[in-house]
C-alpha cells in the first residue's frame, strides 16, 4: 500500500497526471464505509494507519 502512495506522490509532484486528477489519499471502502488511511506530514512522509477493521480485511485477503 506504501508504494501506491509513493507512486501517487511521484505523480502529482510532476504535475498533472495524464487523464486527470489523482488524490495523495488512500481510501479503504469496505460494507458502505470509507475512511482515509493516509497522511502526509509538514515534510512529505506518507504514513499508512492500519486501524483494526483495515487489518481484518488484510487478513482475510492474505488468507
Amino acid at each position: 500500500m506504501e508504494s501506491l502512495v509513493a507512486l501517487t506522490m511521484q505523480v502529482l509532484g510532476n504535475g498533472p497526471a495524464p487523464g486527470g486528477v489523482l488524490s495523495a489519499d488512500v481510501l479503504f471502502s469496505r460494507d458502505g464505509d470509507v475512511d482515509r488511511v493516509s497522511s502526509i506530514d509538514e515534510d512529505g512522509t506518507v504514513s499508512i494507519t492500519v486501524d483494526a477493521r483495515l487489518q481484518h480485511a488484510i487478513e482475510q485477503a492474505v488468507g
